[in-house]
């Protein structure tokens, strides 16, 4: 079912109108992209609340670290940003990233129930 409905997802976006075969492409990977991603929250929140029974909204803090970081490395030097390529600018996000979990994980790594899910 869910091959079938991503299936009809893509043949929608490819449905759309555009100017060359390129842009098409472009459509249909931005498309597929965005989905990937919110696929892999889906699944790290279903990890934390449906296995572990844990209330944490915390992931969304990280992914939204991440994503600011990307944002800011990669936007144009005259818009404010610092121009980098995407691939160094998402190493050093997930590096980020990955220290904010630390940091929060570190010490809250002993509480349980609701006290977990206030302090993340």
């Amino acid at each position: 079912m869910f091959v079938a409905l991503l299936l009809l997802l893509v043949y929608i976006v490819y449905w759309l109108p555009s100017i060359t075969d390129f842009t098409k492409l472009l459509q249909v990977s931005n498309f597929l992209v965005t989905l990937s991603i919110f696929l892999l929250l889906a699944f790290s929140l279903n990890i934390h609340t449906g296995m572990t029974g844990l209330v944490n909204f915390g992931v969304i803090f990280f992914v939204a670290v991440g994503a600011i970081i990307v944002g800011v490395l990669t936007a144009p030097s005259d818009k404010f940003g610092y121009d980098w390529d995407i691939i160094p600018a998402v190493i050093v996000a997930v590096i980020f990233g990955a220290l904010f979990g630390w940091l929060l994980a570190y010490p809250t790594a002993r509480l349980r129930t609701d006290y977990f899910a206030i302090i993340t």
